[in-house]
């Protein structure tokens, strides 16, 4: 054994233990170190809760280059550093953490940019994760982007009839929406019995099985037509001589 060459190594080994010690203080830690670096000089400055973190917890094994700028470079499985990524229950979304969350308090959501989002609205907007449809919203589907838009929730932008469920007088009543006007005539609720969602006027024909009165409740020239001038002089009801299946000829 060369015990020459032996005691040379260990005598430098020795003093290169030595000056790492007188440089750097006792009892100061690797992240008490990383004071005197400003970590703004990077791309990626630390704020709220990446101040608390210990440099070794994102730099694994002194490795600096390569680091992980975006959120979910750290916070997702099978990640360099496995920080704690989207939960089970997480709404299903893309994996832009920033666009909804923020580094002071990640449970604490006070946006949500719904292009990251996946999936339909009711799938968050289900009265558990997030708001859903009141207790007074109208009867329909739960397509919730078929009448309203994430720029504005309120008031609806556009009424896609497709996604009601019910009858149209279930909304048109007055109270949900426009209902029957004053000098509309008398009628059953049926408003698809006369009318079109494509264009509420004019009606498109009239389903007489709708229509509650006397013929000439309606038939009086004004609201509809009625006996012209060369009619015979009578005093009958029309449905006497006539039907509203072909008004002309008159039946006997």
């Amino acid at each position: 054994m060369d015990y020459k060459r032996t005691s040379s190594r260990q005598v430098k080994l020795w003093l290169v233990l030595n000056a790492i010690f007188l440089l750097i203080p006792l009892g100061v830690t690797a992240t008490e170190a990383r004071i005197d670096f400003d970590h703004s000089t990077t791309e990626f400055p630390l704020t709220g809760a990446h101040q608390n973190v210990a440099c070794e917890s994102c730099h694994l094994r002194g490795l600096f280059k390569g680091t992980a700028k975006s959120c979910s470079g750290c916070h997702a499985p099978n990640t360099w550093v496995r920080a704690m990524g989207k939960p089970a229950q997480h709404i299903a979304s893309r994996n832009a953490c920033e666009d909804c969350h923020n580094t002071v308090i990640w449970s604490s959501i006070n946006k949500v940019d719904h292009d990251d989002t996946l999936g339909s609205c009711s799938s968050c907007h289900n009265g558990t994760t997030a708001t859903g449809k009141s207790a007074t919203h109208i009867a329909s589907n739960n397509s919730c982007d078929a009448c309203h838009s994430t720029s504005g929730w309120k008031p609806v932008i556009d009424v896609d009839h497709a996604a009601v469920i019910g009858n149209c007088y279930s909304c048109h009543n007055g109270t949900n929406a426009t209902g029957k006007s004053s000098t509309h005539i008398a009628s059953s609720t049926s408003c698809d019995a006369c009318h079109t969602t494509r264009a509420w006027n004019p009606a498109i024909r009239v389903d007489h099985t709708a229509v509650i009165g006397t013929c000439s409740s309606c038939h009086n020239g004004i609201v509809a037509t009625g006996k012209p001038a060369n009619h015979i002089l009578t005093t009958a009801e029309c449905g006497t001589c006539h039907s509203t299946v072909g008004w002309i000829p008159a039946h006997p």
